[in-house]
């Protein structure tokens, strides 16, 4: 009987401190960027880590000058 009641009791007494625990614990909260990224940042981001900034000003006419995309890909490279 002793011992049900010492195992009753551990359970009890882990489930409460887990609670406390639990309880002072702050959620984290996630934002999201205000700000959509163009093509145009996209392009020169993506340039300047292939090593292909340099050609062309960079950015949007590098990669047309590499053959990564075409004039005619995007209607507005700055939307």
């Amino acid at each position: 009987m002793k011992k049900i009641k010492f195992k009753l009791l551990s359970v009890i007494a882990l489930a409460v401190m887990t609670l406390l625990v639990m309880a002072n614990t702050t959620p984290v909260a996630y934002a999201a960027d205000d700000k959509y990224i163009t093509i145009e940042d996209f392009a020169k981001e993506l340039a300047k880590e292939i090593g292909l900034e340099h050609v062309g000003g960079g950015g949007v006419n590098a990669l047309i000058s590499a053959g990564i995309i075409k004039e005619s890909d995007f209607k507005d490279y700055s939307a």
